[in-house]
């Protein structure tokens, strides 16, 4: 039984090398526009507020592999959007969010003979939102449309849609929602 386990085991690496070696690594670099809906504030379960924010901007890494049409990478991603706190009776109050996110995208590349790689993605992962002094870590996913433009044998243009939105953040009682909408303009370098 011993002896099968290791063969198993020896099978498995051998085909986990193969497929590294075939596979193309690249890291990719990003920037653009980050816009966070409107959102409800809430106390204890009820609606005490709204915060509408502001457009922001966005920044982001990314290690991955490509395999055939598939890639798969680690991303983080550093969102910044400035906003108006409003609580009837109370008035308003400026102020910023700060969301960083780590996520596992896998996508899929179409191939076409149009000069151009349009695709799909989609990620989980965690995000930590921090509000002045209080902060809140929770589920983060996105779904992604975009395309690759080949700029040479090693860079590729980049330009995505991502909708992104986590679980509700809480900090120390209060809640909101939190979704946003991301255009953003990078490149990818393969090696």
């Amino acid at each position: 039984m011993k002896k099968n386990s290791w063969i198993v085991l020896m099978v498995c690496l051998s085909m986990v090398f193969a497929g590294a070696a075939l596979a193309e690594m690249y890291m990719g670099v990003k920037a653009g526009y980050s816009q966070v809906g409107d959102t409800d504030v809430t106390l204890s379960g009820h609606k005490v507020g709204d915060i509408e924010f502001d457009s922001g901007w966005v920044t982001g890494i990314a290690l991955g592999t490509t395999i055939d049409a598939f890639r798969v990478e680690g991303e983080f991603e550093y969102r910044n959007n400035d906003g108006e706190l409003e609580i009837p009776g109370f008035g308003k109050d400026d102020g910023s969010l700060d969301t960083m996110s780590l996520l596992f995208n896998g996508y899929y590349d179409f191939q076409t003979d149009l000069g151009f790689t349009p695709y799909i993605g989609a990620g989980i992962g965690l995000a930590r939102h921090d509000d002045d002094d209080v902060d809140d870590t929770v589920f983060a996913y996105q779904g992604t449309i975009g395309f690759a433009l080949p700029i040479s044998d090693v860079m590729d243009f980049d330009a995505a849609y991502r909708y992104f939105a986590t679980e509700d953040p809480d900090f120390d009682g209060v809640e909101i929602d939190y979704d946003s909408h991301n255009i953003t303009l990078g490149l990818r370098f393969k090696f």
